[in-house]
């Protein structure tokens, strides 16, 4: 017997946004990866994050670099793919749905990550935020680009185009297109207007959860290794595709 999906506003969420080295997952890298830990009930679980640069071992073009802000030298310093992404899997077990602007994107660029070090994708309903735009907002805005949804909303953001701004903003414009939905209308209604995607699932294992002293309301998540993860400051998923959203 299935067990029932948990309505939206008190599902766990998660937010992820990498940042990579070229348009198509088959001609680069990732090099910077940022996950958010959430809830849309205001008495739900506490707000976690994760970031971390990765060092796939590759060299950085002018481009790149200009649009990030990332250099060779930060890349050259972060830990290794293997690392980073075993510490991403602990933190995203748990999570009852997954979101993602232009989904598709960062799944096939997670997807291609884990399969070079073996490691299984975790299992979750994946929304595309795009999607989610075009069949709220419609044509209230031009572009369901996310810098124009931020604009669109008012929303605050330092440092685009670097995954925790990028996952920041896309938590802010998920809690406002969730928000526009009607009070009951909950997961199966939602699963209607968006398809989701999924992918193959660790067995679920609860991370420690150590609280922050200096702020009561964030915590921090020790993996398998009790190192811990860091807690910073701060598919037809659309019709046609997510093209023309994105960040």
């Amino acid at each position: 017997m299935q067990t029932a999906a948990p309505p939206i506003r008190s599902a766990r969420w998660i937010a992820a946004d990498v940042e990579t080295t070229a348009l198509s997952s088959g001609a680069g890298r990732v090099i910077e990866v940022a996950a958010i830990l959430f809830s849309l009930d205001p008495a739900g679980p506490p707000h976690a994050e994760f970031a971390s640069l990765v060092n796939p071992g590759v060299t950085l073009s002018q481009e790149t670099i200009d649009l990030t802000g990332i250099t060779q030298a930060d890349v050259d310093q972060a830990p290794p793919p293997e690392r980073v992404y075993g510490r991403l899997i602990e933190f995203m077990r748990g999570a009852d749905y997954g979101i993602a602007h232009s989904s598709e994107f960062d799944a096939a660029w997670l997807s291609m990550e884990f399969d070079r070090l073996g490691l299984p994708m975790p299992t979750l309903p994946l929304l595309c935020t795009v999607s989610l735009s075009r069949r709220l907002l419609g044509r209230a805005v031009r572009r369901h680009k996310l810098a124009s949804l931020v604009d669109h909303f008012g929303i605050q953001q330092q440092g685009a185009h670097r995954a925790l701004s990028d996952t920041l903003a896309l938590v802010a414009v998920f809690r406002k297109l969730a928000a526009m939905l009607p009070p009951d209308r909950e997961w199966p209604a939602l699963v209607a207007s968006c398809k989701v995607a999924r992918f193959q699932a660790p067995p679920v294992v609860q991370p420690v959860i150590v609280p922050v002293a200096a702020e009561p309301e964030r915590v921090v998540y020790l993996d398998a290794g009790r190192e811990v993860l860091p807690a910073f400051g701060g598919p037809d998923l659309c019709p046609g595709g997510c093209a023309g959203g994105g960040s």
